[in-house]
């Protein structure tokens, strides 16, 4: 609202004051006249369910007196929501209080890292709610300008402003009675001076968010800034925090207070809008986190379980940062998604009442946890990369760590990873797979399930660094692959067609892949080329339907498929493999977007 009438970063606020001699004729107009009128609307809609005995929602109701009341004074409307409960103010205020998983990302980086919002100019409201306001303000102020309307409110005060007029006559002409009255003022803010601006089209913008940031955190989590509702962080207390909750494990934390946030530094930022990515990490050398856990699962291969008091410390953390967004053409962030992990030095952990396997003293639980601390730290975290064991570079048994990790990775990654928008492969779902679309042959699968991907082991590697190339061998006993197919063609020289179910088995396949990668200036892994190969022991193929339900024909080329697998095999594997490929390296590349090469391989 204030945008549109001062180009400015402004707010309007309403305080409490104690007028001597002057009284306002705002008060007097809005607050009570149109109070009393809706007031004698409830009053009215009351007696009818009295007389009714219709049981009635009190908060629903009141609700709709509030937003009656607030569209009279602050938007100079007639929302008439006390009798019908569903007008579009009322449906679009309570969209303005409605809050999900996107409203928390943003909630947050309101409170921790606001210059963010302020750089990309996201809001923290969706688009079709600030258009009805927006619309509907500008609708009422058009009017009023256009036909002279002149109505003694909140809003008449704001036109006055935006036309530089005086508003300073109405606040001092009425006969109220009373000495404690509303005082309505408006007042244009700017950034804090400790707060830098950067122009994004400065070459040394990285630098400025790094210098700017710097200066910010310190003061902006010990001082708050209460202009633009963000409390103090010193400590940061939160109502309840839900670290993990899955088949494995289910941790939750209440009553939480953070301490050490003034501490924290930033190192690095990457901002690029041609990509629409801003990238940054920050330090911390020490944050310390208290409260009441819940606590079931396993650990280090161990049952635990317990609740109490908890204290949990980090040290030297690194916390990486990555945050996706478009711009539309009014230059606001849209369709945000935020990613980020952590790593630190040490961890340590104290837990009152756990349980670890039979083990109750506290004294020896709590040093099962701080012995296991690195296990603890990756079963806290929803990041793929908690799942691996770093590999040092130098390391002469580089490859054989590679291999390693990689088989303790994706037993878990087959679960999914929403941070990591790598998906749920307990089975694998695919809306559509072309198989094979020439002038000889069309074969595509939809509504495809891939059963066995759990089953995939690493048998070899070999990362080249230097030449920045890795070559890579899996292997799996049985890939089941189900889905809708449709089929019209030739294969080995053998005309086939139909639609119906489909069921492929590829039994003791390996795969081979290659991969070419370069490493940015951010030390960020960026993928060039990649290709992948496979052979198998035997594949089984089943095709319902085949010519249209001629069953006597479609079982014969049923069996002619199996006795000749190899043939089909050959023919589908060209673009078969180049499928699998594809969704190898998007796990790769969502994975390696994110985390740098110094936290995949140490030096």
């Amino acid at each position: 609202m204030c945008g549109y009438l001062q180009d400015t970063v402004c707010v309007v606020q309403l305080q409490n004051s104690l007028i001597e001699s002057d009284r306002t004729s705002f008060i007097n107009d809005c607050g009570i006249k149109y109070i009393r009128y809706n007031i004698k609307s409830l009053g009215t809609i009351l007696d009818e369910h009295i007389k009714t005995k219709e049981a009635l929602d009190i908060k629903d109701i009141f609700a709709r007196l509030t937003t009656d009341t607030i569209g009279s004074c602050a938007f100079g409307l007639d929302c008439n929501s006390l009798k019908d409960p569903d007008t579009e103010f009322r449906r679009y205020g309570k969209k303005v209080f409605s809050f999900n998983f996107k409203d928390a990302i943003l909630n947050i980086l309101a409170n921790d890292w606001p210059f963010i919002l302020k750089l990309f100019k996201i809001p923290l409201t969706s688009q079709d709610v600030t258009d009805f306001f927006m619309n509907a303000l500008k609708q009422t102020v058009d009017y009023r300008e256009k036909n002279k309307v002149h109505r003694r409110d909140f809003l008449d005060l704001l036109i006055r402003l935006k036309n530089n007029q005086s508003v300073l006559d109405d606040l001092t002409e009425s006969n109220v009675e009373g000495s404690g009255v509303l005082c309505c003022c408006t007042q244009c803010l700017e950034l804090p001076a400790y707060m830098n601006r950067c122009s994004r089209s400065s070459p040394t913008i990285d630098q400025c968010i790094v210098e700017s940031s710097n200066k910010i955190i310190p003061r902006l989590v010990v001082e708050g800034l209460d202009s633009f509702d963000i409390p103090k962080m010193s400590p940061l207390k939160l109502q309840e925090v839900l670290i993990r909750h899955d088949q494995a494990l289910r941790f939750v934390l209440r009553n939480v207070e953070v301490y050490g946030l003034e501490n924290t530094r930033m190192t690095h930022s990457k901002l690029d809008f041609s990509e629409y990515l801003c990238m940054y990490t920050l330090i911390n050398p020490q944050i310390n986190i208290v409260g009441d856990y819940e606590m079931d699962g396993i650990i280090a291969e161990s049952y635990v379980t317990g609740r109490g008091r908890s204290n949990i410390t980090l040290i030297n953390g690194k916390y990486f940062h990555n945050i996706k967004f478009d711009i539309d053409d009014k230059e606001f962030a849209r369709n945000i998604s935020v990613r980020q992990f952590y790593t630190t030095a040490y961890n340590t952990y104290y837990f009152s009442g756990l349980v670890v396997g039979y083990e109750s003293n506290e004294f020896r639980t709590n040093a099962f946890m701080n012995y296991h601390w690195k296990e603890v730290s990756r079963n806290f975290q929803t990041g793929a990369t908690t799942y691996f064991e770093q590999c040092s570079r130098s390391s002469p048994t580089l490859n054989d760590c590679v291999v390693k990790s990689a088989n303790k990775v994706i037993p878990r990654l087959v679960y999914g990873n929403e941070p990591y928008n790598i998906p749920h492969m307990l089975p694998l779902k695919l809306r559509k797979i072309i198989i094979k679309n020439n002038h000889d042959l069309h074969f595509s699968l939809r509504n495809v399930e891939v059963y066995g991907i759990e089953r995939t082991k690493m048998i070899d590697a070999n990362v080249d660094l230097l030449s920045n190339r890795a070559n890579t061998h899996f292997y799996n006993p049985r890939i089941i692959v189900l889905g809708d197919y449709v089929i019209n063609g030739k294969i080995i020289n053998v005309p086939i067609s139909g639609n119906g179910k489909a069921n492929i088995t590829l039994i003791n396949g390996h795969y081979s892949q290659t991969v070419s990668f370069v490493i940015n200036e951010e030390l960020y892994i960026k993928f060039v080329s990649s290709h992948l190969s496979y052979r198998t022991e035997r594949n089984i193929y089943e095709f319902k339907n085949l010519y249209n339900e001629i069953d006597f024909l479609g079982y014969q080329t049923n069996v002619f498929l199996n006795n000749n697998w190899k043939e089909v095999s050959q023919s589908f594997q060209p673009e078969a493999a180049d499928a699998i490929n594809q969704f190898i390296v998007s796990i790769y590349k969502n994975i390696c977007d994110i985390v740098p090469i110094n936290e995949i391989f140490t030096p």
